[in-house]
């Protein structure tokens, strides 16, 4: 015997729920919070991030909150800028050449 109407609906909704459930839980992240490292550390301090290592990667995260996009991309450029790089975050017109080597 088919279910029709609302018997029929609510079939089809539990059955996608579960599907989205099961889906959702094997899609998650499996990235833990873990202390930051490497030469931006310092930028991280700064704006109250975290990391996490996702892929191998170091991936860091903070809220914008009270100019905090802005001072960390300040303190990136200082960190590009003091290991002989150039600063992504300046234009380039306004950058020094960079050393011939």
């Amino acid at each position: 015997m088919k279910k029709s109407g609302f018997g029929a609906a609510f079939g089809a909704a539990i059955f996608m729920l579960a599907a989205v459930v099961i889906f959702s839980a094997g899609g998650m992240r499996m990235a833990a919070a873990v202390e930051c490292t490497g030469p931006f550390k310092q930028c991280a301090i700064e704006v109250g991030a975290f990391c996490e290592i996702e892929n191998g990667k170091q991936m860091i995260w903070y809220k914008e909150r009270e100019g905090a996009a802005m001072r960390f991309e300040q303190c990136i450029g200082k960190v590009y800028e003091a290991n002989g790089r150039p600063n992504p975050y300046r234009p380039a017109s306004s950058q020094k050449p960079a050393p011939k080597r």
